[in-house]
Formats: C-alpha cells, structure tokens, sequence
C-alpha cells in the first residue's frame, strides 16, 4: 500500500468513528463528569484513537470478526464514560451501531461482487476497487444513522442475566456473519467461481436480515415487558389510591355526622347536669370522647379530597410529636380529580411525616415541623409544605431526588407527585437547605370564589 492509501484508510476510520458518535449523542444523556470543552475535546480524542485503532487492526489484517467483537466493547467502554443513562440503553445502542456497520459491510461487498461481478480482494486494503468500496461502506453508514435520528427509542431493562445473555448473542452474532463474509470473498479466490461466491454472499445478507431481526425481536420483547410492568405498577397504584380515597370519605362522612348529631349530644349532657346525674354523665362523657380518640381535628374547606387527607393527617403528625401549622384557601372551582388531589396531597404528607419521624429518630436538636397551606395567586392555586428534615437529601446527577431507602432509586411518592402534576399542566419546584425541604406546587385557576380553613 503506498502513503495516500494509509491516508485514506485513516479518513475512513476517523468518518466511521465520527458516525458513531453522531449516532450515540442524541439518544444517551451526557454525563456531568466533565466540563462541556473538556468532554468536546476527550470526544475528538475518542475519534482519533478509535480510527487509528481501526487502521492499525486492518493493517495487521486481524480477523475481521474478532475486529468486530474490539469494536463492540471500545464503543461500550465509551457510552460508559461519556453518558449517565442505564447500561441497559448503552448496550442496545452499542449494537445497534455495529449491526449498522455490520450492514453497511454487507452492502458494500454485494455491491461489488453481486451486481458488478467483480472479485472482492479488488475492494480490500490496496486493492483497485478500495476506494468506490469504501465510499459505498462509509455512505451505507450515514444513511443508516440518518435513519435512526427519526426512530422514537424507548427505554428498557435487562436483568444481570439478560445484559450478559445479550451481549453473548451479539458477539456470536457478529462473529459468525463477519465469518460468512470472510468466507464468501475467499471463495473466488479458491473455486473462482462467481456463482458460487455470490450464493454465499446472498447466505450472508439472508443473516445479517435475520440476525437484524432478532436484535428487534429482543428489543421489542424488553420494552413491552417494561410497558406491562409499568402498566401494573400504575394500576395497583390507582387502586389503592382510589380505596384510600373511598376510606377517607368514610371518615369524613362519620365526622360530619359526629357534628351534626353534636348539638343533641349537648343537649343530653345539660339534661343530665340540671338533674345532677353525674354517674350517668361521666359514662356519657366517656362514651362520647371517645368516638374522637383517632380523629380529633375537622378540616372543612369545601373540598372533599382535601378534607379527608388534612382531617387525617395532621392529627396523626401531630400524635407522632410533630409541630404543624396550616392555612388553607381553596376555591370552589378547583378543578382538580378528587382521586389526584388525594393522591398528591396523599404523598406529600407522607414524605413530611416520615422525614419528620427520621428527624426524631435521629437526636437532632431541629424541631420537627411541617408547614403547610393552599392559597390562590392570581389566577393560580399554590400548595405549598415545608418539613425539616435530618439533612440526609439523595440526588442523582441530574438532580432528581432519590429514595432514602434504597440506593439509587427514585421515591414512588415523589414520582407521583411529579406525575401529576405534569399532567395537570401544574409547576412543581422542590428544594432542600438549612434542614428544610420545600415542595410548591402551581396549578391553574379560573376562578376566585373560596372557602376557608386555617390554623397557625
């Protein structure tokens, strides 16, 4: 091979490498480990050494299966640098681009050997048909990465055991399609027979179909199991919303009752003093408090949903040793489902109380409060609560709050939250500082017409 032929054997690996990072940068989040130029420049660094990697295995005339199996890992070990999604996505994506190289390299040598009836060695390193080979290889690329910015990718999950069976499969699959290859531009060589060389190639592009196949069929397979599994998590979650919220309804309903039957229960009472029945009315008095024993406390706004979750727990905060404050303003008009105001009102609490509690069973001399309101703004609706909290917040790097229970999971309470929100066109801002977590929350409203309720 002669200077200018290195030269272009290098133009090429630097093009293919460029591709595959044009592929990989709009569907894996960039990590924050370095800054914007410093990542921009070990990227281009990547692309170098990647193509000279390329050229120099293709110089040594290393077997271009075992090429394949290099490349599949080197791009892996990239995404893993460079990108913070799961290794489930890295993986996918890592195979994916080999399986467009890998068809890319089958499109390329039909061309040559198929259509032109031309022995394949021609379009080899230092043969008289490299360059239009490469052309054709490096244009099948571009073309197929094009492609791939217009598919909607969707996230999936392996198991330990399924990223690992994965992987296996595609360095079996590459290794043995690039083996057919290597086969099929040998046999002319061999037989010199045209024919012959062509059916093997045909046998060859039947695979590459059929293995490109498969990789869909799994990538199908994965992201349906993760739809399903989705679909029951948020079912049984709807469910328990929705039996909560018939119980809370209960609840109040027997509140409600209590304070209407309450001026007979006066009555009695002062019937029972004017006769001096005091025996009578110390078992009556008895009788009659302790049907508040669980709840002692009566929000009425006019909300139902709202009612049910503030007559609920705030006394509970309160048996637990938590100070808490509130004022509630709710219009009339609050267009929010009941199942969702309980649900989020539901988690919000909830994460108060418990980080509260972990306040408590820490010693900390903070004081542990929640406070909390509802009131318009203009044409919004502000739920705000603010709890103290022992200090201990999780983030990722994105800064999403992560469960304090398990490593690196996202809170089911806090994921709901932001659901709801989101799709009730609300804003949500959460921050965290001097041992105090705020959650706000913005809806929009039409209308001013208000009840009121509060205690502070």
């Amino acid at each position: 091979m002669q200077a200018w032929e290195y030269t272009w054997e290098i133009i090429i690996n630097l093009l293919e490498s460029l591709f595959g990072l044009i592929f990989i940068e709009d569907k894996l989040k960039h990590s924050n480990r370095f800054a914007t130029k410093t990542s921009m420049l070990f990227k281009i660094s990547y692309i170098i050494l990647d193509s000279i990697n390329t050229s120099i295995m293709n110089y040594l005339q290393i077997h271009y299966a075992i090429c394949y199996i290099i490349a599949f890992f080197v791009f892996l070990i990239f995404t893993h640098i460079f990108y913070t999604e799961k290794t489930t996505l890295k993986l996918l994506f890592s195979s994916i681009y080999l399986a467009i190289i890998f068809a890319s390299d089958i499109i390329a040598t039909l061309t040559i050997q198929f259509f032109f009836q031309i022995e394949t060695n021609a379009a080899l390193a230092g043969g008289s048909l490299r360059i239009p080979a490469t052309l054709i290889y490096i244009s099948s690329i571009a073309i197929l990465v094009y492609i791939s910015h217009f598919v909607k990718w969707k996230h999936i999950t392996f198991s330990p055991f399924e990223a690992l069976s994965y992987i296996f499969l595609c360095i079996i699959g590459f290794f043995l399609g690039e083996y057919i290859i290597a086969i099929s531009v040998k046999a002319y060589t061999v037989y010199r027979d045209f024919n012959f060389s062509n059916e093997l190639l045909l046998v060859a592009s039947f695979y590459c179909v059929l293995f490109l196949i498969l990789l869909s069929y799994i990538y199908i397979l994965s992201y349906t199991k993760e739809q399903n599994k989705a679909l029951s998590i948020e079912n049984q979650q709807l469910l328990l919303e929705e039996a909560d919220y018939k119980n809370l309804l209960e609840t109040t309903e027997s509140l409600r009752r209590l304070k209407h039957d309450m001026q007979h229960h006066l009555s009695s009472i002062q019937f029972l003093v004017n006769n001096k029945n005091y025996d009578d009315l110390d078992e009556y008095l008895k009788n009659y408090i302790g049907t508040f024993d669980k709840m002692h406390k009566f929000i009425s706004t006019g909300n139902a949903a709202i009612d049910c979750i503030l007559s609920s727990n705030i006394p509970k905060a309160e048996q637990k040793g938590i100070n808490v404050n509130y004022a509630v303003t709710v219009p009339d008009t609050f267009s929010l489902n009941p199942i969702l105001t309980s649900s989020l009102l539901g988690n919000l609490w909830a994460n108060a109380i418990t980080a509260c509690e972990n306040l408590i069973s820490s010693k900390s001399p903070v004081i542990p409060t929640i406070d909390f309101y509802i009131k318009p703004i203009e044409n919004m609706l502000l739920i705000s609560i603010e709890n103290t909290f022992d200090g201990i917040c999780k983030k990722d790097t994105d800064g999403n709050y992560l469960s304090i229970k398990a490593d690196k999971s996202y809170g089911i309470g806090m994921k709901r939250i932001n659901e709801i929100v989101d799709q009730n066109d609300g804003i949500l801002e959460v921050t965290d500082s001097n041992n105090r977590f705020c959650v706000h929350i913005m809806f929009p409203l039409k209308e001013k017409s208000i009840y009121e309720d509060s205690n502070s």
